[in-house]
């Protein structure tokens, strides 16, 4: 018993250390199976305000999505989640932190990336887009 409680406390410390400096993460995605990542996925695209503000990990595709009749954005940024089946697909658009430049501060399409960002939702046209802001890539 008094090896178990020993190796409870040193994983818990190692853990602990192996976390420090990095950003406390509210809601960790990357380490939930396909199935329930897809769930949660869909639940903060229905119930945004549950999410506002909180800081999110996500592991999933990067893709870009040009638009060359938006004038404001021409340029998308989102990490594509599979579900278990790899028949669907969500996406979650975000924003790296500061104004890195497209392509030589970003990914190559289509690798698969871990971002850290806080969850965000704002209107546009009249209808509610979530967003992670100020991520970082891991």
């Amino acid at each position: 018993m008094r090896k178990i409680v020993c190796a409870v406390f040193f994983a818990l410390v190692f853990f602990e250390v192996a976390a420090a400096g990095k950003k406390k993460v509210d809601v960790d995605l990357t380490r939930l199976p396909a199935t329930l990542i897809y769930g949660e996925v869909f639940n903060m695209i229905v119930e945004p305000e549950k999410y506002e503000g909180k800081t999110i990990r996500i592991r999933g595709q990067f893709s870009v999505f040009e638009d060359e009749r938006n004038p404001i954005k021409k340029r998308t940024f989102a990490c594509v989640i599979m579900d278990a089946t790899a028949c669907c697909a969500q996406g979650m658009e975000f924003t790296l932190k500061g104004s890195p430049s497209y392509p030589s501060a970003y990914p190559q399409k289509n690798s698969v990336i871990t971002l850290v960002g806080t969850y965000h939702q704002h209107d546009v046209n009249g209808y509610t887009c979530t967003e992670l802001v100020d991520c970082e890539i891991e």
